[in-house]
């Protein structure tokens, strides 16, 4: 089995079975180019019994897997309406030839791998549109943090603007009173508990100082 691949353009065969089928696996080749790359750009079928005789066969390719085969049967894999490989037969054992019987086998072969590449595109295509929106959401969110950042960094500046104010640059500005008085300070609070005059030291907010000497009487 060989699938197309882009950037650049080929095909790359992934799959081999047979005891010589594994020099083929990572083998790639022009889409256009041989006997896969026909029946891919075309889309037919093709079936030979004698490659030497066919100038669209490739033998330096096919000398790099280890392997030159004599027949070839091989069909186009369809996803939908869309070509993405081609499925080949090399050699069949009981005859030198492959007859209408084994193309129409190999039709349904193919017909069943199509569609499951098919799913495989379809949840691959999903995969890379549901990155491409996720990508796009991390980049709405950066742009956002970013604003933000920016205006905290604003108001940091400002801040930072009036706290150096305080400490001795620009004046700030005179919050005294319009009307020319100093407002005055806030009378001591009493201590709860006592009524002034109540010989409490303290409670009237003032020292009362040492208590006064009384003379002794004698009688």
């Amino acid at each position: 089995i060989a699938l197309f691949e882009s950037d650049p353009d080929r095909l790359e065969f992934r799959v081999a079975a047979g005891p010589r089928g594994a020099g083929a696996v990572g083998m790639s080749v022009a889409p256009t180019h041989g006997i896969a790359g026909y029946v891919f750009s075309t889309g037919e079928s093709l079936a030979l019994s004698d490659v030497s005789t066919d100038p669209r066969f490739d033998r330096a390719a096919a000398e790099r897997t280890g392997y030159v085969p004599r027949s070839i049967a091989a069909v186009p894999l369809l996803a939908g309406e869309e070509t993405v490989g081609v499925l080949q037969v090399l050699d069949k054992h009981s005859a030198p030839t492959f007859t209408m019987r084994d193309m129409e086998l190999l039709a349904v072969f193919a017909n069943q791998a199509g569609a499951a590449l098919a799913a495989i595109l379809r949840q691959a295509r999903a995969g890379r549109r549901l990155g491409a929106a996720r990508l796009q959401r991390r980049a709405r969110r950066g742009g956002m943090r970013a604003a933000r950042c920016r205006t905290a960094a604003r108001s940091g500046a400002r801040n930072d603007w009036g706290a150096g104010s305080r400490r001795g640059g620009r004046p700030l500005p005179d919050r005294s009173p319009r009307d020319g008085r100093v407002p005055q300070p806030l009378p001591a609070q009493r201590p709860l508990g006592r009524p002034p005059g109540s010989g409490a030291p303290g409670s009237d907010g003032q020292d009362p100082g040492p208590a006064p000497c009384r003379a002794r009487v004698r009688a």
